[in-house]
């Protein structure tokens, strides 16, 4: 379960990451 936990935490962080990337990239060809 200890396991399944952080495996879970670092999935949402990986999401996260690719959400803060994606608007980035999404800014960045608005402002192009």
């Amino acid at each position: 379960m200890i396991q399944f936990g952080i495996l879970g935490g670092e999935i949402a962080n990986e999401n996260k990451l690719k959400k803060v990337f994606d608007t980035t990239v999404y800014l960045a060809k608005m402002a192009a």
